[in-house]
């Protein structure tokens, strides 16, 4: 296992060989973050790719100046009931399906975990009732679910649809979306959305908006 803090792309290689390092000083933190991204401890045996797609997550995030908290991140291959899934209770992500689109969706989660924002106004943006519904509650009819899946969206470095989150309840090899998509989410919804969460317009290529 090691622990390690949001390092510049260039040293992400030698985080293999250490159980814990150090940040210097970013360059430069956007407006309402932080320069020092989260400590993120990587439990398992994480291959350099995955260390480095953890590392690609955080700098998204910290672009779009959302702050996250410490987590712990694994990436699964087996014994998984689901793509992804973020515990509230220990700051624990899972990722199953390997996807930069799951890790980013369980980074929102962990996002929307501490972050201040006007969820009730989320609610009436999005045209849904629910922020977190009761066992059986669909998920595209959650506040939640929209929250994590709209800033997976938009962190991405592609243009990539939207096609409704991952249920936890499937397993991995089971997997297929009981909705097209979510509700409301044209194009032009998602960015509305995405700007109301985050002040900016999405981030695309290069990682600007």
């Amino acid at each position: 296992m090691a622990t390690w803090t949001h390092l510049p792309a260039v040293r992400i290689g030698a985080i293999a060989v250490a159980t814990a390092l150090l940040v210097g000083a970013a360059p430069s933190a956007p407006a309402g973050g932080r320069a020092a991204g989260p400590e993120v401890t990587l439990q398992g045996s994480p291959t350099l790719d995955e260390r480095a797609m953890v590392e690609w997550a955080l700098a998204r995030f910290q672009k779009a100046g959302l702050e996250l908290p410490d987590l712990r991140v694994e990436f699964r291959s087996i014994g998984c009931g689901c793509r992804g899934r973020y515990d509230r209770s220990t700051q624990t992500i899972e990722v199953c399906d390997g996807r930069k689109m799951t890790l980013l969706h369980e980074m929102a989660h962990a996002w929307d975990h501490f972050a201040a924002f006007d969820r009730q106004g989320f609610l009436v943006l999005r045209g849904i009732d629910t922020y977190f519904g009761p066992d059986g509650t669909p998920a595209a009819a959650e506040g939640a679910e929209h929250v994590a899946e709209i800033l997976a969206w938009g962190l991405m470095d592609v243009e990539t649809a939207v096609p409704g989150p991952a249920y936890p309840s499937q397993p991995v090899v089971d997997y297929r979306p009981r909705l097209a998509g979510l509700p409301n989410s044209g194009v032009e919804q998602l960015r509305e959305a995405f700007e109301f969460l985050t002040g900016i317009q999405p981030l695309r290529g290069d990682g600007g908006p």
